[in-house]
């Protein structure tokens, strides 16, 4: 999948592996175990690895869960997801999107996410209708 101006974006699999390596970066920089982070995230050990490593996805809900556990900001997980910029964007473009997703993610208010994306939709619909957007539902 392209969208303009972001280039390609990872796929799921790489997702997943890109959030297992900062959950691994995390408990080795707390110096925690296995155990100790099976117990915050509410998994089995098994499952907990399984995170790390990337063989099965975590929800954003368990990440929330996790960095708060553990004091670190939830957006820090989502920060190590590379997206490439297009290349034909404005680098001064992709800078501030690249800001914005940032800013978004470090909103801690659910229901002010929520109305953040209502106005990303309304303005999405508005002018590009041909690309309908539903977030907020």
């Amino acid at each position: 999948m392209q969208l303009k101006n972001l280039g390609p974006l990872p796929d799921e699999a790489e997702v997943n592996r890109m959030i297992g390596a900062k959950l691994k970066e995390i408990k080795q920089k707390k110096s925690l175990r296995n155990a100790e982070m099976s117990f915050l995230s509410g998994v089995s050990e098994e499952q907990y690895r399984r995170y790390e490593t990337g063989a099965n996805r975590i929800s954003a809900a368990k990440v929330t869960v996790l960095a708060t556990a553990l004091r670190e900001p939830p957006g820090d997980f989502i920060d190590v997801i590379k997206i490439q910029p297009d290349q034909s964007a404005a680098p001064e473009e992709s800078k501030r999107m690249d800001e914005a997703l940032k800013a978004f993610f470090a909103i801690q208010s659910p229901e002010l996410r929520k109305a953040v994306l209502y106005e990303f939709e309304s303005l999405i619909n508005e002018h590009s209708p041909s690309y309908p957007a539903k977030f907020s539902k």
